[in-house]
């Protein structure tokens, strides 16, 4: 039953905007914009996490996530979202999805995490953690992909977790594997 939801939920962010004041939080140079011909302008290998000749369009308001070339990540390689307030009463929930190895589209078996500032899913699956880029696991790698100061890193020794680095900051994406984070 759990699959069965998921997949109703994730279609439903792939094909509807997900609450209503979304769009004005996302800076513009951050939004995923289709007709954005500038951002096609990477040579990309064909089927490449930034050839754009492949990117579906979703209607839900998403970040534009960039490799470490500057080049413009497809959609459906790095799928990042707000669930704000009008997402099942979930706060100001921060919503990820990427394939089975970062990089790869989220068709090979993506998997979703999350970013929970307002702990608002903190009773069910536990909260997410903010530490300093000292407490870095020795273990982290930096991804290369990008999406303004943030940097999205991942440690091999802990699958179940994205790290986004700020500055001195890291934000610890825990791995969705209850579908809590879907309320449908």
């Amino acid at each position: 039953m759990m699959t069965a939801r998921r997949a109703c939920v994730a279609a439903s962010f792939a094909l509807a905007s997900c609450g209503s004041g979304s769009s004005s939080e996302i800076p513009e140079d951050l939004r995923v914009d289709y007709n954005d011909v500038a951002a096609g302008n990477c040579a990309s290998p064909a089927g490449g996490a930034s050839d754009l000749r492949l990117e579906p369009n979703f209607t839900a308001e998403l970040f534009r996530w960039r490799d470490s070339r500057g080049c413009a990540v497809r959609v459906d390689v790095i799928q990042n979202m707000f669930g704000d307030s009008d997402h099942c009463n979930k706060g100001a929930l921060e919503i990820m999805q990427v394939g089975a190895t970062l990089g790869e589209p989220i068709s090979s078996g993506g998997r979703w995490f999350y970013w929970d500032p307002d702990n608002a899913l903190h009773r069910e699956v536990g909260g997410t953690d903010e530490v300093s880029t000292s407490d870095l696991p020795e273990t982290a790698l930096d991804s290369g992909f990008r999406r303004g100061a943030l940097e999205l890193w991942t440690d091999p020794a802990r699958p179940d977790r994205i790290l986004r680095v700020d500055g001195t900051r890291v934000q610890v994406l825990q791995q969705d594997t209850s579908g809590l984070v879907f309320c449908a």
